[in-house]
């Protein structure tokens, strides 16, 4: 079971760090991005967060 839950935790931090990685390093790059883009990166964002916090 602990094995499953820090495979999980390391997946869950990864497509967390992602977007944000993606955001600091090409931030031009994705304010050049449609509103819809943006607005789908954040809430995949602020879902994972959500999940990690109810897990």
């Amino acid at each position: 079971m602990r094995e499953k839950q820090v495979v999980k935790g390391q997946t869950k931090s990864r497509l967390l760090d992602f977007p944000l990685l993606s955001f600091l390093l090409q931030r031009k790059t994705i304010l050049q991005l449609s509103h819809s883009t943006l607005i789908f990166i954040v809430m995949s964002m602020f879902l994972e967060v959500y999940h990690m916090l109810k897990n």
